[in-house]
């Protein structure tokens, strides 16, 4: 955060712009050296969540079906290879 705010020239200013730190932010994503990591550790801040709020999200119910059609099939192919064998 602390990042973001010199990058946006707002580390002196006791009332700082979020709308300027997230458009600078957003600028830094379209550059060909953008840093994902701190973007990943930031945005969510930006957000009013943190990583630990992770747990609390669910996966849609098509994309949990999804998902394990395709493990299964993977499973079953694996299978099918080692009796081949």
């Amino acid at each position: 955060m602390q990042k973001a705010l010199l990058s946006a020239q707002q580390k002196s200013s006791k009332d700082w712009k979020l709308k300027m730190a997230v458009n600078h932010l957003m600028q830094n994503l379209n550059s060909p050296s953008v840093d994902f990591l701190s973007t990943y550790l930031t945005l969510p801040i930006l957000n009013g969540k943190s990583l630990s709020d992770i747990k609390n999200t669910e996966c849609s119910d098509g994309l949990k079906q999804k998902y394990e059609d395709k493990k299964k099939k993977k499973f079953i192919s694996n299978i099918t290879c080692h009796l081949c064998i």
